[in-house]
């Protein structure tokens, strides 16, 4: 148990100098014996959530979403939800016209405190950081 006391000093000093976004539950046992231990780390932390946002609601008032009886019938721009962050896909992106409107978008949406955007990166942006062709922009929360 001595050993499972330290391994699990050591598991909460890393997650103290962590970032909330990335500190993680940890969870240490001691099986028989003084060096049996096993630790189950997860990866996938986050800090709480204070705010849902709802990023298809200005794409559909902006009519780049269509409804029809509650699904979608027809888009241009689509957000693409992934936890604390969206990949936004143009249904043409080499419509640049189209391009430039969602760029509008979101910028007004990042200015927007209701939002709760901290960055919203370009296809370029997202390319260098290993991120999704599909995607013209990555918002982040």
């Amino acid at each position: 148990m001595r050993h499972a006391t330290r391994y699990l000093a050591a598991a909460l000093r890393s997650l103290a100098g962590a970032a909330p976004v990335t500190a993680a539950p940890v969870l240490l046992i001691s099986i028989d014996g003084p060096d049996g231990v096993v630790a189950v780390v997860s990866d996938h932390g986050f800090a709480p959530v204070e705010q849902d946002v709802n990023l298809y609601a200005p794409f559909l008032a902006a009519g780049l979403i269509t409804l029809k009886d509650g699904a979608v019938a027809d888009w241009q721009a689509m957000p693409w939800n992934d936890g604390g962050s969206a990949a936004v896909v143009l249904r043409r992106p080499d419509d640049w016209v189209l391009r430039a409107r969602v760029g509008a978008l979101l910028a007004g949406l990042a200015k927007d405190p209701a939002f709760g955007i901290a960055r919203v990166l370009d296809a370029a942006q997202l390319e260098a950081k290993g991120g999704t062709a599909r995607a013209s922009w990555f918002v982040l929360f």
